[in-house]
């Protein structure tokens, strides 16, 4: 399991159900693409030039997927590392389910998650060897329709070779509280990328409404500029005390991102009673209920932003019913159990056939 952004806090939370599950034994391998001491790590570090750290990522990547495969037999593979597009012949030969947020192609639509685009034979390359990992899989599991649809259309896999199955949220330890009767206003952001999550649009409206009462508490390891009413909280961790404190005091959840697949944070947001404002990016609609439950807006649109946090933070009704909204949707449809479930019943009957 890869242990990159929100991928951590989906392994996490599927390794904490899969943990109680007595007709399994889980043998759970992190792959990371970066280890401080490495001697691939200390080699790139003579070049900052991210053309050659990325390349040395994935060469790190490839390694401890070949170390956790060949350490023992199993009967079924799940996982979601980004570079298995590259060994495919690997997982041949056992049933295995791949779990993924998007799709290379549609990363590169996107833009924000690499320093440059690929040159066109790299990108051409990587689609036939992404087909191949959809193709040789037993199972293709989405976590939103907008992924499910990029492997089908992008990369002319059948229909019914992809599902769909999000990553949950614990509902019973991510819970509203009750806001009624305070006198600030807290708006809350979570985002280890700061530019990728839209920070700088968000500071920007938050001067904007630099009169009003509002404190703008910002989640991230990131720098940030300083600015009054800008709380920043750094060094927290994923499902952490913490983080669910910041979620008991904030009155609206705000992730305006450039570039987002699935975002983890708004459905935690959602579970919290928490209305949400997010942009228009990736799985977005699978989330969040538009007028429901908060408000989908263009991506980059400070000013789209700024009305429709303007509009939640005149009506204290509409938070209410919106963030009740969203609690119910989180309940229905990203319930940690549920959907781990789902997930281990798929691997299970994998391993039966």
């Amino acid at each position: 399991m890869d242990q990159v952004a929100g991928h951590v806090t989906a392994y996490r939370n599927l390794r904490s159900v899969a943990e109680g599950d007595d007709e399994i034994e889980p043998v759970w391998r992190e792959i990371h693409y970066f280890r401080p001491e490495g001697r691939l790590e200390r080699f790139s570090s003579r070049f900052p030039d991210q053309m050659v750290r990325h390349p040395v990522g994935a060469v790190r990547g490839l390694l401890e997927q070949r170390r956790a495969l060949r350490r023992s037999a199993f009967d079924v593979i799940m996982t979601n590392t980004t570079t298995a597009y590259l060994t495919p012949r690997w997982l041949r030969g056992t049933p295995c389910l791949f779990d993924f947020d998007s799709t290379p192609l549609q990363l590169e639509r996107m833009g924000h998650y690499s320093s440059r685009p690929d040159p066109a034979p790299v990108t051409a390359l990587k689609r036939r060897l992404t087909r191949r990992l959809y193709a040789t899989v037993t199972v293709n599991q989405a976590w939103t329709t907008w992924a499910r649809r990029s492997v089908i259309d992008d990369y002319g896999i059948e229909a019914d070779r992809v599902v769909v199955n999000p990553p949950g949220v614990d509902v019973t330890r991510w819970t509203p509280t009750n806001r009624a009767g305070r006198s600030e206003t807290h708006v809350l952001f979570v985002g280890g990328d700061f530019e990728r999550k839209g920070g700088p649009d968000l500071l920007a409206w938050h001067r904007s409404v630099a009169d009003c009462d509002v404190t703008l508490h910002v989640v991230s390891n990131a720098h940030v500029p300083a600015h009054d009413g800008v709380v920043v909280h750094r060094g927290v961790s994923p499902n952490s005390p913490e983080l669910r404190e910041l979620h008991r005091i904030a009155d609206v959840f705000v992730l305006p991102s450039r570039a987002e697949c699935f975002g983890i944070a708004t459905v935690e947001a959602m579970a919290s009673g928490l209305p949400v404002v997010v942009s228009d990016v990736g799985g977005t609609s699978d989330i969040v209920d538009h007028g429901r439950s908060g408000y989908i807006v263009p991506a980059g649109d400070e000013r789209a932003l700024g009305g429709a946090l303007q509009r939640l933070l005149d009506d204290d009704v509409v938070r209410r019913e919106m963030g009740a909204n969203g609690r119910a949707i989180a309940e229905d449809r990203f319930d940690l159990r549920s959907n781990a479930l789902v997930t281990l019943e798929r691997l299970k009957g994998l391993a039966a056939r």
